[in-house]
């Protein structure tokens, strides 16, 4: 990934990448909403859950490596 070429400059993609945060504390306060609600499994709720937080972790970590070219 060393060559990668930029389609947006960093500092709006570090913007768009926050949104995309945003949306997903959204979708995890959403998928809890339906659990209460019993409209879907805590199987899947667990599964939901477990993704969703990875896929913070993962685009905090990007957010943080892009971070650092910005500065």
């Amino acid at each position: 990934m060393g060559n990668v070429r930029l389609l947006f400059p960093l500092r709006e993609t570090q913007s768009v990448i926050k949104q995309i945060r945003l949306e997903i504390r959204e979708m995890r306060y959403e998928i809890r909403k339906a659990k209460n609600r019993n409209l879907i499994y805590e199987e899947e709720y667990s599964k939901f859950i477990e993704d969703i937080n990875l896929i913070g972790k993962m685009l905090n970590s990007y957010i943080k490596s892009i971070g650092e070219k910005t500065n």
